[in-house]
């Protein structure tokens, strides 16, 4: 009679929920300190250093263009010959001479045409002396100091990047696009031939280095305005406060409340109480 109590009275507490819930299963992350940078982006474009203009400086008829679109010309070399429709300069044509060392890159006339004084005869281009423009939102500006080095990836050449490094940044943000142009210079070993002015592209910067801790978004946990951690220790999980900086591609940014080693819960087979006993899972794992 007393063991068909015994066995009646362990039915009952089975049936009360009186047997221990399971532990339950955790997948952990050890917090390792991480480089950390923010990224910025700019659409780039690059000239020549050199571009120089040259305009008739009279009234007259072109006689003979010298130098064609696409040659070469020596710095005070003759690019074409105006002769004057004043008749007192009959016989003193003038003749229109390259300020610059260069190519000619851009011809407004031909033989025979009529000018005016001022008309843009030519302009001539060092396509060996480029830099690279790009336009800087007045927040980034603090960042945009001279000598900071980038990437910059050209249309269709995204395995082809090129250094470039800031060489001045104007004082002057325009009203209307809220942004400062800064001019950038190509490294000195790049020896890129497939560069030339008229090219477009971007420019990427790594700025802001720091070190901290990051985790896995899913590993925070929200209460209201405060946020926390479950980290495990000798086989408890304990809930700890945190204060977390900026969120970037599913991964976010821990300013404090962990140190080096701690091992942060990434996942949970189920609610977790504070001070609850855990089963770690191996990460690889599903």
């Amino acid at each position: 009679m007393k063991y068909t109590f015994f066995v009646f009275s362990l039915f009952c507490s089975l049936s009360n929920g009186a047997v221990p819930p399971p532990i339950p299963t955790v997948v952990t992350e050890i917090v390792k300190v991480s480089e950390l940078f923010d990224e910025l982006s700019y659409p780039a474009r690059v000239e020549s250093k050199v571009n120089a203009s040259i305009f008739s400086e009279c009234d007259g008829v072109v006689t003979r263009i010298v130098t064609p679109l696409g040659s070469n010309v020596h710095r005070r070399g003759t690019v074409a010959v105006i002769k004057h429709t004043d008749p007192v300069y009959q016989f003193a044509p003038m003749v229109l001479i390259s300020p610059v060392e260069g190519i000619v890159s851009q011809v407004s006339i031909s033989e025979g045409s009529s000018v005016t004084k001022g008309q843009l005869i030519a302009a001539v281009t060092n396509p060996q002396q480029m830099r690279t423009i790009i336009e800087v939102a007045a927040a980034d500006l603090p960042f945009m100091k001279k000598g900071l080095v980038g990437k910059l990836v050209l249309n269709g050449k995204d395995k082809d990047p090129v250094d470039v490094k800031v060489l001045g940044v104007s004082p002057f943000v325009d009203p209307t696009t809220g942004s400062a142009t800064c001019e950038l210079e190509l490294d000195k070993k790049t020896k890129n031939t497939n560069i030339h002015p008229g090219l477009v592209g971007q420019v990427n910067f790594k700025v802001n280095y720091h070190k901290n801790f990051v985790l896995p978004d899913h590993a925070i946990v929200f209460k209201g305005d405060d946020t926390f951690v479950r980290i495990v220790k000798d086989g408890v999980a304990k809930k700890i406060p945190i204060v977390i900086g900026k969120k970037e591609r599913g991964k976010v940014e821990i300013v404090s409340g962990l140190k080096e080693g701690d091992e942060v819960v990434e996942r949970a087979s189920g609610y977790i109480a504070d001070g609850e006993k855990v089963k770690k899972q191996d990460k690889s794992v599903d």
